[in-house]
């Protein structure tokens, strides 16, 4: 007991010298999983059942000329137990930021200390900001005949007063009507019919026309025509 209080009176009284530690860190590469290794020239043989893994590891080499060391680590903030593989070596292993605590005693010298800081395993990925949510979008329609004729003449017909709409299915349902009868047998009097009926709707009737002059129809892709835009006028 008076000894190591001669020993604690002498590092107070001992005036702090200086630092005198060096350290130094070397990356390496360490194969896990390996059985019965045996090296080989630049090659290493190892068992048929290994399960080999390649893992970053970092040695530190502390040089000091202190009697007594004590090595304290911390990873990512963790605290660990340092694996020595010598007096003056340590070894590191898993990905991570590293901080190491050096203090180095000595009776005659005094107690000094050092940190040394590094990284295993390169930087993390940087946190991706969170994307905005997407607003809800209602999904397309499916396509119809005659480039969606039934929605588009669904969305003008709108617009449209009730008498109106019912004055465009009338006209329409009979056009339909006749030229499944052979009552109009030609497009030309079909167009006159329409034309006759005087239908009130100014971009009702632009929309129509614009389409029909667009397409060669048969007389009976007219009918499926016709019969596409009574679908959009009573939708």
């Amino acid at each position: 007991m008076k000894q190591l209080l001669a020993i604690f009176l002498a590092l107070l009284l001992v005036p702090q010298a200086s630092a005198q530690i060096k350290t130094s860190t070397t990356e390496k590469l360490a194969l896990l999983g390996v059985t019965s290794p045996v090296v080989q020239g630049n090659r290493i043989l190892v068992g048929a059942d290994s399960n080999v893994a390649v893992s970053p590891v970092v040695i530190v080499e502390i040089e000091t000329d202190y009697k007594f060391r004590r090595v304290k680590a911390r990873r990512d903030g963790q605290r660990i137990e340092p694996e020595a593989l010598s007096e003056t070596q340590y070894l590191f292993a898993g990905r991570g930021k590293y901080l190491v605590e050096i203090t180095v005693f000595d009776p005659e010298k005094g107690i000094d200390d050092t940190e040394l800081a590094f990284e295993i395993g390169g930087k993390p990925e940087p946190d991706k900001p969170d994307q905005p949510d997407k607003p809800d979008v209602p999904p397309e329609p499916p396509a119809g005949p005659f480039d969606n004729l039934a929605l588009r003449v669904s969305v003008a017909a709108r617009l449209l007063s009730d008498a109106d709409k019912a004055k465009y299915a009338a006209t329409i349902g009979t056009v339909v009507q006749k030229m499944k009868a052979y009552q109009f047998r030609t497009v030309d009097q079909v167009r006159d019919y329409v034309r006759s009926a005087k239908l009130p709707s100014y971009e009702m009737n632009k929309l129509l026309e614009d389409d029909a002059r667009t397409r060669l129809l048969s007389f009976n892709e007219t009918i499926q025509w016709y019969e596409e835009a009574q679908k959009g006028i009573k939708q």
